[in-house]
């Protein structure tokens, strides 16, 4: 018999993680979620299935800017393990989310942007996770049964939402947040990432 084939993954889709350690998210998250709360006050009233949402220019305000810092070093960690030529990358929006207790994030993708990316500055229990789904349409015309759940047949990944935790990836891979489980508020900041002209 021969041996095995060897085994290569075809035309990747990664999803990066970065954890803060517990002192630097709480020394981060705390001034963050401070002005966040600033930002949205008065709380206006939420219509069924709103969350509460910021402007989209969070990056430019120097409250931001450690944030800032925390996504660049991220995204220059992405581009370097992706061999890009490149590593200018700029913040094309910013913004923060806060999603009341049983409230979900339908599915969706960031039109127009190279990467995206959300860290989450609270969480707390039952806050779930975010969900990406497989962009490959034709693996659903055939599902075979699983023994197992792995990397090489699941049709989505979950990462769970973490304080402290950023998690980068391309923007146009579908994703969505479940319903937020827990009793507190689920505080995000959501933002995109591109090269600031089109030559690439």
């Amino acid at each position: 018999m021969p041996g095995p084939l060897q085994s290569r993954g075809l035309f990747p889709t990664r999803v990066l993680a970065f954890d803060l350690e517990p002192a630097a998210a709480q020394a981060l998250n705390a001034p963050l979620k401070a002005e966040i709360e600033r930002l949205l006050t008065p709380r206006p009233a939420l219509q069924p299935g709103q969350t509460w949402q910021t402007h989209h220019d969070l990056h430019r305000m120097a409250a931001f800017q450690p944030f800032v810092r925390l996504v660049m070093a991220a995204a220059g960690e992405w581009a370097a393990e992706h061999r890009w030529a490149r590593r200018d990358l700029a913040i094309t929006g910013c913004w923060a989310n806060v999603n009341p207790p049983g409230l979900p994030h339908n599915a969706h993708n960031h039109p127009n942007n190279l990467l995206s990316g959300v860290y989450y500055v609270q969480t707390g229990a039952g806050a779930d996770a975010i969900t990406f789904l497989d962009p490959r349409p034709q693996v659903l015309q055939v599902l075979p049964r699983f023994t197992q759940q792995t990397s090489l047949n699941a049709s989505e990944l979950n990462v769970p939402a973490l304080e402290g935790r950023l998690a980068l990836f391309p923007g146009w891979l579908v994703h969505a947040v479940p319903s937020n489980r827990g009793n507190q508020e689920r505080i995000s900041i959501a933002f995109n990432l591109t090269f600031p002209d089109d030559d690439a």
